[in-house]
């Protein structure tokens, strides 16, 4: 595994809902121990949000950490097409919601991630990001027609007001399986190769329980030697 941080890297932590707040407050505290920032953390909005549970989130964006939208409930509905059915064998489960709805279904859910921040009293967010970065059938044209100006998936990182797309390498460490940990450490080592040969922003997942699961020690390693975190906007302006 690389040991040294030779390319910008954003850090995002996913699926932060109710039942997760637990493991993202420590995900957090490692991150300011090792002085890593800024973060964006991924937010679930159709969960059973309680007032202290809300009231967390806005100390978080108070503290200058920014929120994202994350699909609606980040669970798919019926399966309707193979190419699903093998995204959620192979990649994503249950988790790859916009997989399972039509294109006005996907800008509905959109929009309503969207406008839940303002009705819940926090500041709105002009990222998104669809569950398992699948964005599912809508087309550009449809998506700049939501009030998110940033939308990223498993390659990288699109501006909706120009439909610029920036390629940026990506890893994971949601290794709750052998495979799991087996494909994630493959995948990992060639985009963090991709980051450093074509200097590319490389983007750091973290999902709420993988300090736990079999990447564990690796995760800590790469964010021991992140040097250089950067917010998605300013990636985007460096055009990396």
């Amino acid at each position: 595994m690389t040991t040294t941080s030779r390319y910008p890297s954003i850090v995002s932590i996913h699926d932060v809902a109710p039942e997760s707040l637990g493991a993202v407050r420590e995900i957090l505290d490692l991150l300011e121990q090792l002085d890593v920032a800024p973060v964006t953390l991924l937010v679930i909005p159709g969960r059973d949000w309680k007032d202290a549970e809300l009231d967390q989130l806005d100390q978080w964006q108070q503290k200058g950490i920014a929120l994202a939208g994350h699909g609606w409930s980040h669970r798919c509905g019926e399966i309707r097409t193979l190419y699903h059915q093998f995204h959620s064998a192979v990649l994503s489960r249950d988790m790859a919601e916009h997989l399972s709805h039509t294109e006005d279904e996907i800008i509905d859910l959109m929009m309503r991630c969207h406008k839940w921040f303002t009705d819940v009293g926090l500041q709105p967010p002009n990222l998104y990001v669809p569950p398992a970065w699948a964005v599912g059938s809508a087309t550009t044209t449809r998506l700049a027609e939501t009030p998110f100006t940033l939308l990223e998936d498993l390659t990288g990182v699109m501006d909706l007001t120009t439909l610029r797309h920036v390629t940026m390498p990506l890893v994971g460490y949601e290794a709750d399986t052998f495979l799991r940990s087996l494909g994630l450490s493959i995948f990992n080592g060639l985009n963090q190769a991709a980051a450093g040969l074509f200097t590319r922003t490389l983007r750091i997942g973290i999902h709420p329980l993988d300090l736990t699961h079999g990447l564990a020690s690796d995760l800590r390693t790469i964010l021991k030697y992140t040097t250089g975190a950067v917010s998605y906007d300013e990636a985007m302006q460096a055009g990396h």
